[in-house]
């Protein structure tokens, strides 16, 4: 997944687009995930303080590294 497409998917959740469309949802956050290889997306969007813009929440989830076992 491109950075543009990244975080315009990110600005349309935040701006609650999808809000009215369960299924939508569920289908652009899973997608975000698996196109970012970050489980933590709906973390970094929603649950920081302070928030953090749609580019910074790419940033983050394109800096996350699986713990190695």
């Amino acid at each position: 997944m491109s950075r543009e497409v990244a975080e315009d998917l990110i600005t349309r959740l935040l701006a609650l687009e999808f809000a009215d469309d369960d299924e939508r949802e569920n289908e652009v956050i899973e997608s975000l995930q698996r196109g970012l290889a970050c489980p933590h997306v709906i973390t970094l969007m929603f649950h920081t303080t302070p928030e953090l813009t749609p580019s910074e929440v790419v940033d983050q989830a394109l800096a996350y590294e699986p713990i190695s076992l």
